[in-house]
């Protein structure tokens, strides 16, 4: 490989790689995220549609770990005639995080199985007070846990 060659390869991986980890000014380091849920439906309207059942519940959502506090959810569930299951919903949380308070607006979506498991991803879409810079993601899983990373900006 020629010196001028060696040099720009060198550079691009350089600046590749400040690309990939660099974060913005005041960001802060990313943190593990992890605790439990607990969820009381607290309305829940059943349809059918093609052979597949679709639930549509409000929720109560206690959370507990990282994520401290209490969620409203709004949840879809379609079952298939399978027995297997998607769903979708978002839930807005009031929550202590890393001893600061506010509001966080969460997305998910997910899959189930007939043995009542399941296994999905969530996303922190906003938030408000203490809480309004913090951004994250994670998976959730059976029997009601999460795991993620957040960081503040």
């Amino acid at each position: 490989m020629r010196p001028f060659a060696r040099g720009a390869t060198a550079l691009l991986a350089t600046l590749g790689a400040w690309l990939v980890f660099a974060q913005p000014a005041g960001a802060t380091s990313l943190m593990p995220a992890s605790g439990n849920f607990f969820d009381v439906p607290t309305s829940t309207q059943v349809r059918t549609a093609d052979g597949n059942l679709i639930i549509t519940q409000t929720v109560t959502q206690t959370l507990t770990g990282t994520f401290t506090g209490t969620a409203s959810q709004q949840v879809t569930t379609v079952v298939h005639k399978t027995g297997a299951a998607n769903f979708f919903g978002s839930e807005t949380c009031t929550c202590v995080v890393a001893g600061l308070s506010g509001s966080l607006v969460l997305g998910f979506s997910g899959t189930g199985a007939p043995d009542g498991s399941f296994e999905g991803q969530f996303v922190i879409l906003s938030g408000t007070g203490g809480l309004a810079n913090l951004n994250g993601r994670g998976t959730i899983q059976s029997p009601n846990s999460y795991t993620g990373v957040i960081h503040f900006d």
